[in-house]
């Protein structure tokens, strides 16, 4: 449709700065008598017709943009943008397949280079935290112990397990660390890491669409 839209107002343009150049050419012979009047005249009027011309074609041209920048924006708005970078983990429907209120998941996507602790800490010990709070986490398959710091603390107390659920980042540049893994948190500096707080499995972050 571009090509199209600038090849019609080219070719308009083109054809009337031809017709121009004929009435130019014309005036300058009729001046010295080696034109006649009628032939001018003629070339006068295709001019204003050349100058029709281009006048609906520039306005084609203008109604076409609209109507591209419509279905340029129809298919901005069917597109899904995800809010990080990252990994297909699974695809729930196919091209084609209709989205309802109970089917509403298109996919999965993880990112890997983050990962999420999450833990069930006493509620006395919560209190103690904040966001933000440096904090170390050991990876117990992977037996390696890692700097992170507190996400977000759950504002509300778990009546049956009188613990609050805390959320960790922990940064895994190389990706060696994998989801999965259970965890346990040192809180405060000279802790011994089997006392701390049990983790339960590292999770991705991630993205249901």
């Amino acid at each position: 449709m571009q090509a199209s839209m600038t090849g019609e107002l080219r070719s308009a343009e083109a054809a009337r700065a031809l017709q121009l150049y004929r009435v130019e050419q014309l005036q300058t012979l009729h001046q010295d008598q080696m034109a006649g009047g009628e032939e001018l005249r003629r070339a006068k009027m295709e001019l204003d017709m050349a100058d029709a011309r281009l006048q609906i074609a520039m306005e084609q041209n203008r109604l076409r943009k609209t109507e591209l920048r419509r279905l340029e924006l129809q298919v901005e708005q069917r597109q899904i943008h995800a809010p990080f970078d990252g990994i297909v983990a699974a695809k729930r429907l196919d091209a084609g397949d209709a989205l309802t209120p109970g089917n509403a998941t298109i996919l999965r996507l993880i990112r890997t280079d983050v990962l999420i602790g999450v833990f069930n800490v006493p509620a006395e010990a919560s209190f103690a935290m904040r966001p933000g709070m440096a904090v170390q986490v050991f990876f117990r398959a992977a037996r390696q112990t890692v700097d992170a710091e507190i996400e977000s603390i759950a504002p509300a107390i778990d009546g049956e397990s009188g613990t609050v659920r805390i959320r960790v980042s922990i940064p895994n540049p190389d990706e060696q660390l994998r989801p999965g893994d259970r965890l346990s948190m040192r809180i405060t500096p000279g802790q011994d890491l089997p006392n701390v707080v049990p983790g339960q499995a590292a999770i991705q972050r991630r993205m249901q669409r």
